[in-house]
């Protein structure tokens, strides 16, 4: 199967907040599973629909303020921790559609920077 990824992903934990795009609903707390220039994987605790958009804030480690952009999901896959329903959880893949430039910097400098192991 080819690979038609963009960007590198960076396999990294990071808290994210998201909300439906334009809602008012409450904002919904979420951890990636990998960052990108391109967008980001994460896991909700709710099913997001493919061609939603969401507001997003990306708390990346050892940055003080969050990345802030516009999302758009481009699939969903569910999976259950422990084999139970009431345990279950998707990730998302989301492409970031609006987001601005030095928001974009932080990410590849981040991307790009050593990680130092203590």
């Amino acid at each position: 199967m080819e690979d038609r990824r963009q960007f590198m992903r960076l396999s990294v934990l990071a808290d994210v907040v998201y909300n439906r795009h334009n809602s008012s609903q409450e904002e919904k707390l979420a951890i990636t599973r990998n960052v990108s220039k391109g967008g980001i994987c994460f896991i909700a605790y709710e099913k997001l629909d493919n061609g939603e958009l969401l507001d997003l804030k990306v708390f990346l480690p050892e940055q003080s303020v969050p990345i802030e952009a516009v999302g758009k999901v481009c699939w969903v896959r569910e999976f259950l921790i422990t084999g139970n329903e009431k345990y279950c959880r998707y990730d998302a893949g989301v492409e970031f559609i609006n987001i601005n430039d030095e928001d974009m910097q932080k990410i590849e400098k981040f991307e790009f920077s050593p990680i130092i192991k203590k």
